[in-house]
This record gives structure tokens, sequence and C-alpha cells, in this order.
């Protein structure tokens, strides 16, 4: 185990696909503390994330390589 990454004690699958799959995470960090909403977000393909904010901090989220939202949006 790298002592650098949270080590996993239990998980929620939030949304499974072949492109993307969300999970919030129980784990326990570095330094001890744990944590019971630790979102990750998994890529089984190559693909390419991008998050976009404006000057009033709102976001959005767009992401190539999905085969259902029309390719590289």
């Amino acid at each position: 185990m790298n002592d650098s990454m949270p080590m996993l004690l239990d998980r929620k699958v939030i949304y499974e696909s072949d492109w993307v799959s969300l999970y919030c995470d129980r784990v326990r960090m570095p330094d001890g503390r744990e944590l019971d909403s630790y979102h990750r977000l998994h890529y089984p393909h190559e693909s390419v994330s991008v998050v976009i904010v404006n000057e009033r901090s709102e976001g959005d989220t767009h992401h190539g390589g999905c085969g259902n939202c029309g390719g590289d949006e």
C-alpha cells in the first residue's frame, strides 16, 4: 500500500458504466483521520475531463470519450 494514499474502508457505488464510475468511499487518510464521504471518479478507459469555472465560481464538467454523449464534449 502507498502510505501517501487514503486507505479504502468502505465503498458505496453511486454510478457505474463502461466509461465512468463514481464512488463515495469511507477512507483512512495517511495522518489517521477517517473521512466518511471521499468521492472518487474512475475512468476505466483513456479519457479527458475538464472542470470549467467562471468568475462567479459557477462550475460545469465536460468529458471526452463517452459514446453516449457525442464524443468530445
